[in-house]
């Protein structure tokens, strides 16, 4: 591999190079890269400041571009994808996430049945930053959309696992997506105090709904 550099605009031109020769691949190794790894980890330490928003969106929109392009060609590459904004999260916006990708961040998590675990661990990982102030500002923390999407993803799952399905599979598969967003919803609570409240009133009730 050749030599990191220091810089910003170098570090960034050698980590979207590399990213686009990993996702433009037919086949990865199921493993993360080593070296899309190294190269990440010099433009976030070139960036430790996270005062370069601008970079960084620069980087989500190639990651739009390469992961839309690679599913059009029949190899999506939703793992590596995932891996890269978890290990690209210190420099990152988590508004700028989740509008960017959040069908993505949610997939695993709405069909985590014979999904790869670590992938499912990934979204939920990447989930949990969107769901938090970015350590930095000073603004009064409000809940956005995203929140309010996962609540109701967690009302209606329980909701359709008390009208239950004929489907013993169907039935799993609703459990799995409630006990996914259960638990970035409690990690979330457990972070963000502000809200733990609210949270545990929403959680309540979709159990009692739940034994009826």
């Amino acid at each position: 591999m050749a030599e990191l550099k220091t810089s910003r605009s170098s570090a960034l031109r050698d980590l979207l190079l590399v990213l686009k020769e990993y996702f433009d691949a037919e086949i990865i190794s199921v493993d993360f890269p080593p070296d899309l790894n190294e190269y990440i980890a010099n433009y976030v330490q070139v960036h430790e400041d996270g005062d370069d928003f601008d970079g960084s969106r620069k980087i989500l929109d190639e990651l739009r571009e390469l992961a839309s392009r690679s599913a059009s060609k029949g190899f999506p590459k939703l793992p590596l994808l995932l891996k890269c904004l978890k290990e690209l999260i210190e420099v990152l916006d988590p508004s700028d996430v989740i509008d960017s990708f959040e069908d993505s961040i949610l997939h695993p998590l709405m069909s985590s049945y014979g999904m790869n675990r670590q992938t499912v661990s990934d979204a939920k990982d990447v989930l949990l930053f969107c769901l938090l102030p970015p350590p930095t500002s000073t603004k009064e923390f409000r809940l956005a959309a995203i929140h309010y999407h996962l609540f109701d993803i967690y009302m209606q799952k329980s909701e359709e696992l008390l009208q239950g399905y004929a489907n013993p599979a169907k039935n799993q598969a609703i459990k799995n997506v409630i006990s996914n967003v259960e638990r970035v919803l409690l990690d979330f609570g457990g972070k963000c105090p502000k809200v733990a409240n609210l949270l545990h009133i929403c959680l309540i009730l979709a159990i009692l709904l739940r034994i009826g």
